[in-house]
C-alpha cells in the first residue's frame, strides 16, 4: 500500500515536471521584443503596448491557421505545429483583450498583432 502511494507521487511528479518547458524557447519570439524602449515598432510595424505573450512564428496563409495556446492563453501558434506547453501562471500582461491584440497571420507567421 505504501509503495503504491510512492509510485503514484513519482508518476505525478514526472508528468508535471517532465512536460513543462520554459516559456519562450529560443526559436520563439517574446512579444515584448516587438516594441523597443523608445516605443518604435519593429519591422512588421506592430506595437503591442506592453502585452507580454509570445509567438511561435509558425507558418500560416491566413489568420484562421493560427490559434491561442498555453495554459494562460499567452502563446500565438500555428494550428499545424505542435501545441506549446507552458507553466500555469497568470500575468496581467497576458490579457489579449485588455491590450486589444489578437493572434493571427502576419507576413506568413502566426503572431500577436
Amino acid at each position: 500500500m505504501g509503495s503504491m502511494k510512492i509510485l503514484m507521487v513519482l508518476f505525478a511528479a514526472l508528468l508535471v515536471f517532465g512536460c513543462l518547458q520554459p516559456e519562450g524557447p529560443a526559436n520563439e519570439t517574446p512579444v515584448e521584443n516587438d516594441t523597443n524602449e523608445s516605443g518604435e515598432t519593429d519591422e512588421t510595424g506592430i506595437d503591442l503596448h506592453g502585452f507580454c505573450g509570445w509567438s511561435t512564428n509558425g507558418s500560416c496563409n491566413e489568420s484562421a491557421d493560427c490559434m491561442v495556446g498555453g495554459c494562460s492563453g499567452q502563446v500565438c501558434h500555428s494550428d499545424s505545429g505542435e501545441a506549446p506547453v507552458t507553466t500555469c501562471e497568470w500575468r496581467d500582461c497576458y490579457d489579449a483583450d485588455a491590450y486589444n491584440v489578437t493572434c493571427g497571420c502576419v507576413q506568413g507567421e502566426c503572431r500577436w498583432h
